[in-house]
C-alpha cells in the first residue's frame, strides 16, 4: 500500500499511532530496566544486611568473651551478674543467627550460617557449664573451661564469621558493579529509544509534509493554469488522497471546459459559414 495514496487524516493517525507505540515501548523498557535496577539494588541491600548481621554476631561473641573474663575476675554476685549477661547475650545471638540463616540463598552461605548457629549454641552451652561451676565456686574449673573449650569455640565463631564476611563483601562488590551496569545500560537504552523516536518523528513529519506540500503545489499550479484559460494543460493524478481527488475533479472540469469551448467554436463557425451567402447577395 502506497503511503501517498492514504488520506491525509489517515496519514496523521498512522503517524500518531506509531509515536504512541514508540512511547509505549519506551515506557515498557523503562519499567523493565527499573525492575533490573531494583533487583540489583535489592541484592546489594541483602549483602549489606548479611554483613551487618554477621558483624553484630561477631561483636556479640567478643562481648560474651569479655563478660566471661570479667566474671573470672569478679566474685560472688558480681560474677553471677556477668555470667547472666553472657547467657542472655548468647540466647539473643542464637536468634539473630537463626534469622540470618533464613535469608541465605546459596548453599555455601547456608552452610556457613548453619555452622555459625551450631558454634554460637555450643558457646552458650559452654557458658551454662561455666555458670554451674561458678555456683559450685569451682574457680579453677571455670578458668580451665573459659580459657579452653570456650576460647576455642569463640575462635571458631570468629573464623566462620570472617569467612562469611569475605563472601558477602565479594558479593557486594559484584552486586554494586551489576547495579551500576544496570543503571548504565538503562540510561543507554532510554537514550537510544528517545533518539530513535526523535528520528522517526522527524522522518514521518518530513514524509507527510513533503507528500502533502508537493501535491498542494502541483494542484495550485494546475488551478492557476486553468484560471489563465490554458485548457490544454495535462493534469496528472498520482495519488488517491484528498488532493488527488481534487486534481481528478479539476481534470474533469478542465476536460468539460475544453469540450464546451470546442462546441462553442464549432457553433460559431457554423453560424459564420451560413451567413456568408446572405452577405454576398446583399452586396
Amino acid at each position: 500500500m502506497n503511503f501517498a495514496n492514504l488520506k491525509i487524516s489517515t496519514r496523521l493517525w498512522v503517524s500518531f499511532g506509531l509515536m504512541m507505540l514508540i512511547m509505549a515501548a519506551i515506557v515498557i523498557t523503562a519499567v523493565l530496566q527499573m525492575q533490573n535496577m531494583n533487583a540489583a539494588t535489592a541484592n546489594v541491600d541483602r549483602s549489606s544486611r548479611n554483613i551487618e548481621s554477621s558483624l553484630r554476631v561477631l561483636d556479640g561473641v567478643n562481648s560474651m568473651r569479655r563478660f566471661q573474663l570479667s566474671a573470672l575476675a569478679s566474685t560472688g554476685a558480681d560474677r553471677m551478674k556477668e555470667l547472666d549477661r553472657v547467657t542472655a547475650l548468647g540466647d539473643l545471638l542464637a536468634k539473630d543467627v537463626e534469622e540470618l540463616q533464613k535469608f541465605q540463598r546459596s548453599v555455601e552461605t547456608k552452610k556457613l550460617s548453619g555452622d555459625l548457629l551450631a558454634l554460637v549454641q555450643k558457646y552458650a552451652q559452654g557458658n551454662r557449664e561455666v555458670v554451674k561451676l561458678a555456683k559450685e565456686d569451682n574457680v579453677e574449673g571455670m578458668k580451665a573451661l573459659v580459657q579452653g573449650d570456650e576460647r576455642k569455640a569463640q575462635r571458631q565463631v570468629i573464623d566462620v564469621v570472617e569467612a562469611f564476611l569475605k563472601i558477602q563483601e565479594e558479593r557486594k562488590v559484584l552486586r554494586l558493579k551489576d547495579a551500576k551496569s544496570a543503571e548504565s545500560f538503562a540510561a543507554l537504552v532510554m537514550y537510544c529509544l528517545m533518539a530513535g523516536a526523535l528520528l522517526i518523528a522527524v522522518a514521518m513529519a518530513l514524509l507527510i509534509t513533503r507528500s502533502i506540500g508537493r501535491a498542494l503545489a502541483y494542484a495550485m499550479n494546475s488551478v492557476e493554469q486553468v484560471a489563465k484559460g490554458d485548457l490544454t494543460a495535462n493534469i496528472e493524478v498520482t495519488s488517491q488522497d484528498e488532493i488527488g481527488q481534487l486534481l481528478q475533479s479539476l481534470k474533469k472540469m478542465n476536460t468539460s471546459l475544453g469540450t464546451i469551448v470546442s462546441e462553442v467554436r464549432s457553433s460559431s463557425d457554423s453560424v459564420s459559414t451560413a451567413s456568408e451567402p446572405e452577405l454576398v447577395k446583399n452586396t
